[in-house]
């Protein structure tokens, strides 16, 4: 089975066992076809990858690359005069992330599963320096993906803190904050966490850390807010959460014949990711003047 990790430094893997591909217009060829589920049009893999050269050179480059791929991926690439495409069963995390991402009220393992995937920065450490579009398209996916794992991340500490478990929540909210630590609505969640799970020293660092943060990189203190509940935090009087009520208990059921076991749920479809976007400066406009 082959298996393409985009998340991070990307790999290819064969039967689990990396595949090396050393031409670099192969890769970013077979990079560009598994970010996308549908076809791909021949003629746009030509302006996005050989922008300068002629149209006759580049399709024989196209032509060229296409063979060694085919060479290296047999049937997992499958193309025609006009599109080319991966095969089905190829996995790829990214396609994985995005459909598990947007699966209607995933349970918290479901959704932490899915959160795994992303592994670091949509194709950390690959370039394309002679094809200036390509390298635009890894700009745009690279924060496409990073808003989406940050607002995955902040979903499920939200979910873990309504539960009453403060230490996962904070570790969830603590992974969205290593992808971009100028979250500052994050960042006050991080905090408050902090504290209702026993731990104010460690608020006031991450309060102290937030501060030369802010100052270092943009040369602006933390919001009112931010403040605010940092005071609440340092004189012990931030309101806790009421505990959850416990729903009535139900009496015993009464018998019945065994239910056919269930069937496993179909994996969901891929959609676009549509991710609502991370505004870190909002309140900020007359401090970064």
């Amino acid at each position: 089975m082959l298996a393409i990790r985009l998340l991070g430094s990307p790999q290819v893997l064969s039967a689990g066992q990396p595949l090396s591909l050393t031409r670099r217009k192969s890769r970013a060829v077979l990079y560009y076809l598994a970010a996308y589920p549908q076809p791909v049009a021949r003629s746009q893999l030509l302006a996005l990858l050989w922008p300068d050269h002629s149209a006759a050179t580049a399709r024989h480059n196209l032509r060229t690359t296409i063979y060694h791929l085919r060479q290296m991926l047999g049937d997992d690439l499958q193309l025609d005069s006009e599109w080319l495409a991966l095969a089905e069963g190829v996995d790829v995390d990214t396609r994985a992330l995005v459909a598990w991402l947007h699966r209607p009220n995933p349970d918290d393992a479901a959704l932490a599963a899915a959160l795994a995937r992303y592994q670091g920065d949509f194709l950390t450490g690959f370039d394309l320096p002679d094809a200036q579009e390509f390298e635009d398209w890894i700009t745009v996916e690279r924060e496409r993906y990073r808003r989406l794992a940050i607002n995955g991340f902040a979903t499920l500490s939200r979910r873990r803190e309504q539960a009453g478990d403060f230490p996962a929540a904070l570790a969830a909210l603590q992974q969205a904050l290593a992808i971009d630590p100028f979250q500052e609505d994050l960042q006050r969640a991080a905090l408050r966490l902090h504290y209702l799970a026993g731990d104010r020293a460690g608020a006031i660092r991450r309060y102290e850390e937030l501060v030369r943060l802010l100052d270092e990189e943009m040369g602006v203190p933390p919001m009112a807010e931010t403040r605010s509940l940092y005071d609440a935090i340092i004189t012990d009087t931030l309101p806790r959460p009421e505990p959850a009520a416990q729903p009535p208990a139900q009496p015993p059921a009464a018998e019945s014949p065994a239910a056919a076991p269930a069937l496993p749920a179909a994996a969901p479809a891929y959609a676009p990711a549509t991710v609502e976007p991370v505004t870190p400066f909002v309140g900020r406009a007359a401090e970064l003047q």
